[in-house]
């Protein structure tokens, strides 16, 4: 199993490893809003996942970077604050 930046092959790791990926994207500042919202893009699968670790993790990522963008544009969001 590997990691390829630049394909973004999360999914190829095991359980374990997502989470830790998916912990390390939480602590990421988006350059901008382009680049947020295509890391919600790219996590929002994690939430159907059947490890319930999993998928804490990519509720955190979205709760951090949901602020990021703009909700008029389509996203939901899960958090009002």
């Amino acid at each position: 199993m590997y990691y390829n930046v630049h394909n973004n092959y999360v999914y190829l790791y095991y359980r374990w490893g997502q989470v830790f990926i998916l912990d390390c994207v939480a602590t990421y500042e988006p350059r901008d809003e382009r680049d947020a919202t295509s890391i919600l893009e790219r996590v929002t699968p994690r939430l159907a996942h059947a490890n319930a670790a999993v998928v804490l993790s990519a509720v955190k990522v979205r709760r951090v970077f949901h602020l990021h963008v703009d909700n008029a544009k389509g996203f939901v969001v899960l958090f009002n604050y």
